[in-house]
């Protein structure tokens, strides 16, 4: 079954994105695992719980790799990558997320 998407336009790169209007019940899993694998409570009886904060990294590259499903720089087609996301300004990598925080939202 093929999963209604929408382009966003970066605002300073001004790359088009297609990103999924929604989750599946799956996807949605697979990124929270990723998120709770950062939580360390082996010795929470004794009140050391820990959480590996790089876990959230993890999660929003999961995330990613989940919901674009396109990146165009005019008619020039760009492969997703981590270090696409990483080199991409503050002000685009922020737009972008703060997109897929909304469908991540979505019931």
């Amino acid at each position: 079954m093929e999963r209604e998407t929408k382009k966003i336009v970066l605002p300073q790169s001004k790359l088009e994105v297609e990103i999924v209007t929604y989750l599946t019940w799956g996807e949605k899993e697979k990124v929270q695992d990723v998120i709770m694998s950062g939580a360390n409570i082996e010795d929470a009886k004794n009140g050391k719980i820990g959480f590996d904060t790089g876990a959230v990294l993890k999660s929003k590259y999961a995330l990613l790799e989940i919901a674009v499903k396109s990146i165009k720089n005019g008619d020039e087609n760009i492969n997703y990558s981590k270090d696409w996301i990483d080199n991409l300004s503050s002000e685009d990598g922020d737009y972008l997320m703060n997109e897929l925080d909304e469908i991540g939202k979505k019931k």
